[in-house]
This record gives structure tokens, C-alpha cells and sequence, in this order.
């Protein structure tokens, strides 16, 4: 639907979280950007939208997340209970061992954080994010580059390495 929509993608899926009240069940879904799949979410497919999942921490399961769920923290950058220096550090880590071929770093805001404020809570979270990528990318010997979701969305299209779009 949001394809026909003209979406080209977006982060719908959080990897490992199961909270069927809000029917967001994504366990054993695909933790890197791909091609989404028409008939199941959790699979990677042959759409033209392409998935690109909030980047979970899978060393550090939670039982209670931040809305209730099972799964694992995430760099959801309102909450105050994540180590984000720590969750950082992991998915970079998962990044080099596994090595896919785009090895993303998505994390969740709200518009309702006061980001413009130093000592909001929010924003000592992303400010500690945006550090600790740095700084963990530099100790795992990799190049952190920035990308918009359109960009990112349009180099997996033109990638000879996925299947082609329906």
C-alpha cells in the first residue's frame, strides 16, 4: 500500500519486537535495509519499497521495553531507561561482524523532544548517539557517511546485488 502510495521506503519494522497490541510482531525480521516483501512483512522480497528496520541492540534483550513489548533496546532516543553509548556500541559491532551490504544506523525520535535544549533528556541521548558513532565507528575502523532515507532507498534499487522490483 504505501508503495501505490509513492513511498519509495521507510524504517516500519523494529527487528525482534513483538507487541501484538499494536501489531507490531517483527521477530526473526531481516535487521538491514531490503527490498520489503508484498505478501509478509518479516521477509525480504521484490517490492520497490524498501524496508530500512530501526536498528536494534540483539545482546540486550528486554522483557519490557519502552511501550510494553519483548524484544531488545533500541536506540529509541526519547527513552531514559537505554544506555545509548552501550546500544551504540553493540550495533556497530554487529555491523563489522556481519558485514552487510549497507550497514545502517536508524534510530527512533518524536517530535514532541525539545531537541533545541542542551539538558533536555532527549537530546543528551542523541547527543551521546551521534558521539558514540563516531567514536565507535573510528575503534571498529569504519567510515560513518550520512544518507536521506530517498538516497539510500535508491542505491539498494540500482544494487545488481537485489532483486529487481515488481
Amino acid at each position: 500500500l504505501l508503495q501505490e502510495l509513492g513511498f519509495q521506503g521507510g524504517s516500519l519494522s523494529i527487528p525482534g519486537r513483538i507487541l501484538p497490541q499494536h501489531c507490531s510482531v517483527w521477530a526473526g525480521a531481516d535487521p538491514y535495509p531490503h527490498r520489503a516483501h508484498f505478501g509478509f512483512r518479516q521477509l525480504a522480497g521484490d517490492s520497490d519499497f524498501i524496508e530500512i528496520p530501526v536498528s536494534m541492540d540483539f545482546d540486550r534483550p528486554t522483557s519490557l521495553g519502552a511501550a510494553g513489548e519483548q524484544g531488545y533496546e533500541w536506540l529509541y532516543i526519547a527513552a531514559s531507561g537505554y544506555d545509548h553509548r552501550a546500544i551504540t556500541k553493540d550495533i556497530i559491532e554487529r555491523i563489522k561482524a556481519d558485514r552487510p551490504r549497507y550497514g545502517v544506523i536508524v534510530a527512533d525520535t518524536h517530535n514532541d523532544q525539545e531537541y533545541g535544549r542542551p539538558e533536555h533528556p532527549a537530546r543528551v541521548n542523541l547527543d551521546v548517539t551521534l558521539r558514540s558513532i563516531e567514536r565507535f565507528c573510528a575503534e571498529a575502523d569504519l567510515e560513518p557517511v550520512d544518507a536521506t532515507v530517498a538516497g539510500l532507498c535508491d542505491a539498494i534499487r540500482a544494487d545488481p546485488q537485489f532483486t529487481s522490483g515488481a
